[in-house]
């Protein structure tokens, strides 16, 4: 979670959400807090962990961050996922394009896009 934490930071600053994240997931709350980001519902980029959660905010119009590549059927953008123990990056480019965010061609060049 700090990994993704670090990510989400840069994810922020690039949607114009400057250290700030929505996110309702406890364990990523308090890692981001940790990381000193702000957790805030306003957030353009939000961190979702369930369908629900995935649905609710990009219904919103947010770039939704995801714990899980199965999320992107909900709306999800990016996906962190650890394979073979390195955390790997997704980005489901139709939904990405879809919250309007524009990312550093430094994180897409890591990403695999799907």
């Amino acid at each position: 979670m700090e990994e993704a934490a670090k990510f989400l930071l840069i994810l922020a600053n690039s949607a114009g959400s400057e250290g700030r994240v929505a996110c309702k997931e406890l364990d990523m709350v308090m890692q981001l807090k940790k990381s000193e980001i702000s957790v805030d519902a306003k957030a353009n980029v939000a961190w979702s962990f369930t369908p629900e959660q995935t649905k609710f905010y990009a219904g919103q119009g947010k770039l939704v961050v995801c714990s899980s590549r199965k999320l992107f059927a909900e709306g999800g953008a990016i996906a962190f996922e650890r394979i073979n123990s390195r955390l790997t990056i997704f980005v489901h480019q139709a939904n990405l394009g879809r919250s309007g965010v524009t990312l550093p061609d430094s994180f897409l060049r890591v990403a695999v896009k799907q």
